[in-house]
């Protein structure tokens, strides 16, 4: 069984003000999906460690990273779901991915179940 590790890495603004916040999501430019990694011959840890350095300037420890959700991806492949934080400008993205508003790209339902999880955009 192989098992496939996604970023889901989102840029909330630091002040509501009473509004629904514009929230970004970092995505591949050539397909739209979301930042993701086969585990090889290491750890889940240097994957992920391995894949944030790939797609942005931050540290994955800055990220502060959390499992949201395991699936299963195929017949023979499990998807682990990560999702993490930062605040809006301070993230740059590598050269193939980009920064794009969540609301504006379409979510699998996997993908939404882990992102509405995110106790910053439920107010808790």
């Amino acid at each position: 069984m192989k098992t496939k590790v996604t970023l889901i890495i989102l840029e909330i603004p630091s002040a509501f003000n009473g509004v629904i916040p514009t929230v970004s999501t970092v995505i591949r430019k050539d397909n739209g999906k979301f930042p993701s990694k086969f585990i090889s011959a290491g750890s889940v840890e240097h994957t992920i460690t391995s894949l944030c350095s790939d797609v942005c300037n931050v540290h994955r420890d800055f990220l502060d990273l959390k499992l949201k959700d395991l699936v299963k991806d195929g017949p023979e492949t499990v998807e682990a779901i990560y999702c993490g934080s930062v605040p809006k400008g301070v993230l740059s993205v590598k050269n193939c991915y980009k920064s794009y508003p969540l609301e504006d790209i379409f979510l699998e339902d996997k993908y939404g179940f882990c992102i509405r999880q995110f106790p910053r955009l439920t107010g808790g």
